[in-house]
């Protein structure tokens, strides 16, 4: 056992799970405040970069998207996890004129 696996096992019991979540911001926060309290150095985590598609493909994606959704090659399905997923919100195909 590593001293990062000691770390968190001597710190678990204080997250509402029994162990810090790191994709729930306050685990995440108190992770990292414990973390600085034990090393007595502030920590900061990056966030990994998003890669950005250059406007002028992103504009041609979008093109052929209108393309193949006006000829209904794309699934309802796909069109409401692609809507869910960007959005952080669900809707019903009753939403949308099919």
């Amino acid at each position: 056992m590593d001293s990062l696996d000691k770390f968190i096992k001597s710190v678990a019991w204080k997250f509402p799970k029994g162990y810090p979540d790191i994709n729930d911001p306050k685990d995440k926060t108190m992770l990292l405040a414990l973390f600085e309290a034990y090393t007595g150095e502030k920590q900061v985590l990056k966030e990994p970069e998003q890669k950005k598609l250059p406007l002028e493909d992103a504009t041609r994606v979008l093109f052929e998207l209108e393309e193949q959704i006006m000829l209904g090659n794309i699934p309802i399905e796909l069109l409401q996890q692609v809507v869910e997923t960007a959005y952080n919100q669900t809707w019903s195909s009753d939403t949308i004129e099919q």
